[in-house]
């Protein structure tokens, strides 16, 4: 098996792993005394060295992929593996309206209409129309964002406040591929690592924070808010990693980006006679 093979199955492993070194170091947070971890704690370290060692990987398998010259595109996936970026979304849009957050509750209402169409098998025909619902997707991460950076509640560099922008802008990266992908403009190293990106800090976030909240040690419903979403994100992109490792490589069209696409285009390559 190629290395660069290798590597891309090692995301979701050291993924994993990161996420159970942060669920055990909530394990040991108590907000009701400080909004940070207890010092000297070793766990919160291993789970971010583990986040970027699988993030890493999935950069390096894409990179080597390219260098050698192997086809690694994105296939696409089954419909069903874009539903849980729908619900996420949906679950959050309706937490967040009975929270107040009128504009970013609306604008997550939106990230479910575009993730549902792209389950649809006209979404392609539409694509023009339905990337302008992937904008204002993004924007609702956008928004997410800055409710939580602006939150003054809550200390600026604190775990939980750190590890929810991180897992939404990794979502909002995704966002970026999945709407590249929709217009068949996606790059052949770019997208398997924005995909492992989201795979991993959507993962991250998410699945230590839901622990922390259904154990109490996170009582703002605002920062709730963001969990489903990001769930739904990570699974999403689980399925385009599984649609990478299941797919042989023999049988996969090559990605180029669109400097690429044109030189192939030209009928000397790209070079003048």
């Amino acid at each position: 098996m190629k290395l660069s093979r290798l590597l891309l199955i090692a995301v979701l492993p050291l993924a994993v792993v990161s996420a159970v070194f942060m669920i055990l170091a909530f394990s040991a947070y108590d907000p009701a005394v400080s909004n940070y971890f207890p010092n000297g704690s070793p766990l919160p370290i291993l789970s971010v060295v583990s986040a970027f060692l699988a993030f890493a990987a999935g950069a390096v398998s894409a990179v080597l992929s390219r260098k050698k010259s192997e086809p690694f595109a994105v296939p696409s996936v089954p419909s069903f593996a874009l539903l849980p970026a729908a619900i996420g979304n949906l679950a959050g849009g309706v937490l967040l309206l009975t929270t107040g957050k009128t504009l970013s509750g609306v604008l997550f209402l939106f990230g479910v209409a575009f993730f549902a169409l792209l389950a649809c098998p006209f979404a392609k025909a539409r694509a023009p129309y339905i990337t302008w619902l992937g904008f204002a997707a993004i924007a609702a991460h956008i928004s997410l964002v800055a409710t939580y950076y602006f939150d003054m509640t809550v200390e600026m560099n604190a775990p939980i406040k750190v590890l929810l922008q991180m897992g939404l802008l990794a979502a909002m990266l995704d966002c970026t591929v999945e709407i590249r992908l929709l217009m068949d403009r996606s790059h052949a190293v770019i997208t398997p690592i924005i995909i492992a990106f989201a795979i991993v800090f959507c993962g991250l976030s998410s699945i230590s924070l839901s622990v922390a909240f259904l154990g109490g040690k996170i009582p703002e419903k605002d920062y709730a808010a963001a969990l489903p979403v990001l769930l739904g994100f990570t699974a999403t992109a689980v399925c385009r990693l599984a649609s990478l490792l299941q797919t042989p490589k023999e049988n996969l069209p090559a990605i180029h980006s669109a400097s690429e696409r044109s030189e192939n285009d030209h009928p000397n390559g790209g070079k003048d006679e």
